[in-house]
């Protein structure tokens, strides 16, 4: 493809429709290459581009995300990807320790202009602590993953809204884009769909993410009004807080937020103290994700002031948090 033409601002259609197709190109090209090796199901853009979007490509897209299995094909996927041309955007990741933790590698394409960068999952909820309170949900929706050709699968539709939707929920302050997928395909769902989507919110303890969901899909589409109604007061106080963050203009408190923004969406209180213990006295493995190093010399002497560091943006995050909910103001 000439990528003269993906220089063309005067002209965002053709430059956009060009890109989807560089980008559907490329995909066939890791699909030959993790052919033999691996399975793989595309996840978020570029998969929602073979299925909703797939008649008029009015979507952007970034990266390619993929999830392969089984997992323990990665490392060799890399070396096929470095063979490509592809190099690996963190040196932290060439820990296995850092590996497991993440469960994502990213791979940077070896020609900007013509390629994008491609992000490898092993698991599709990988959060370092969300993904611990998820229940089987990982396991469970790669048995649901439907085969299409060579080694494609699918995700099954509603095992993608609810990715979709946790997805949606750590990027609040950002892409848009995410509820207007999760909407289009909700309006897919039949009755029964939505009765299994139900029963998959409690069994895997997505409650709170869907609450927000909901919340912010009812918040940009007037028509949207689902069956699972937001009825609770512990559900209200939850979608106020989540509104006042979502608007606030003071840009320090929604930082201190976003730090802590993953510990909102577990379910349980229980599980969401673990994990923020788990954050204060961190092993080796979650220091080197979260500094992105593997320098163990470095961050060694970086533990004690890193629990104290949180404990102060747990303080401020804990304040925030009951403004909020009793008052309505950040």
């Amino acid at each position: 493809m000439d990528s003269n033409i993906l220089r063309q601002p005067e002209d965002k259609s053709v430059h956009d429709t060009a890109r989807i197709l560089m980008l559907q190109s490329q995909f066939k090209e890791i699909c030959r290459i993790t052919d033999g090796l691996c399975n793989i199901v595309p996840l978020k853009g570029i998969s929602l581009l073979q299925t909703i979007y797939n008649k008029n490509f009015d979507r952007a897209v970034g990266d390619i995300d993929i999830l392969i299995f089984p997992g323990d094909k990665l490392q060799e996927l890399i070396g096929r990807l470095k063979d490509h041309g592809y190099t690996p955007q963190f040196k932290y990741l060439q820990s296995p320790a850092a590996k497991e933790v993440k469960r994502k590698v990213a791979m940077r394409s070896p020609d900007v202009r013509l390629y994008s960068d491609v992000d490898i999952h092993t698991a599709f909820i990988s959060k370092k602590f969300y993904n611990r309170y998820s229940g089987s949900f990982n396991e469970d929706a790669l048995s649901r993953c439907r085969h299409t050709s060579g080694n494609v699968y699918f995700m099954d539709d509603i095992d993608q809204w609810l990715y979709l939707a946790q997805h949606a929920c750590f990027h609040l302050f950002s892409k848009e884009k995410w509820i207007h997928d999760l909407y289009l395909l909700w309006n897919r769902f039949s009755g029964s769909d939505k009765e299994i989507l139900k029963k998959r919110i409690n069994q895997y303890n997505f409650r709170r993410t869907v609450i927000a969901t909901f919340h912010f899909l009812h918040k940009a589409y007037q028509d949207f009004n689902p069956e699972i109604l937001i009825e609770a007061d512990t559900d209200k106080r939850f979608c106020l807080f989540l509104s006042n963050i979502s608007e606030s203009a003071r840009f320090k408190r929604r930082t201190t937020v976003k730090y802590f923004h993953e510990f909102m969406f577990i379910d349980n209180g229980r599980d969401r103290k673990k994990a923020f213990m788990r954050l204060i006295f961190p092993p080796l493995s979650l220091m080197m994700t979260i500094y992105r190093s593997k320098n163990k010399y470095l961050l060694l002497p970086l533990f004690p002031l890193h629990s104290i560091g949180v404990l102060l943006l747990l303080t401020n995050f804990l304040y925030i948090s009951a403004n909020s909910k009793s008052t309505g103001k950040l």
